[in-house]
């Protein structure tokens, strides 16, 4: 939750800055030396999370132009395109599409845990996601 909480604040200012930015609210100063050049930069960030993935990368993903920077996230930055055409960073595409399609779980099976010897348990091999449920000698009883 506070994951979620940040990476919505991270949109909201980057919304702002945006927004600043298009409507001529932010100036910035042309460089002094001619030989920099100032370079508009396009960046994608997961939808889900927002987390600046790439700042362990060598290089900074994106492009000088939006469907460049798009193109790339696909093509060279493992980001996903998914059904309601916004694009993921592969460990939010997994959750996105459990929670989208729901979870492909594989069989109940007895948990190992010593201390919990009347559950069950279940994985969804594409998240990672776990459900727990407990076990009366005759059936099931609740979800825990």
């Amino acid at each position: 939750e506070v994951k979620q909480r940040k990476a919505e604040d991270q949109l909201e200012q980057d919304r702002r800055w945006a927004e600043a930015a298009e409507h001529g609210r932010i100036t910035i100063p042309a460089p002094a030396n001619p030989q920099v050049h100032l370079l508009t930069w396009y960046i994608v960030n997961c939808a889900r999370c927002a987390e600046r993935w790439y700042e362990d990368c060598d290089a900074v993903p994106g492009g000088a132009t939006e469907a460049r920077a798009l193109g790339d996230a696909i093509r060279d930055w493992h980001m996903k395109a998914a059904a309601d055409g916004k694009l993921y960073c592969e460990e939010c595409f997994k959750i996105q599409a459990c929670e989208a399609e729901g979870h492909p779980w594989d069989e109940w099976l007895p948990s190992r845990a010593v201390q919990f010897p009347d559950r069950e348990v279940r994985y969804c091999p594409r998240c990672d996601d776990v459900e727990v449920r407990v076990v009366a000698a005759a059936g099931v009883t609740s979800n825990g």
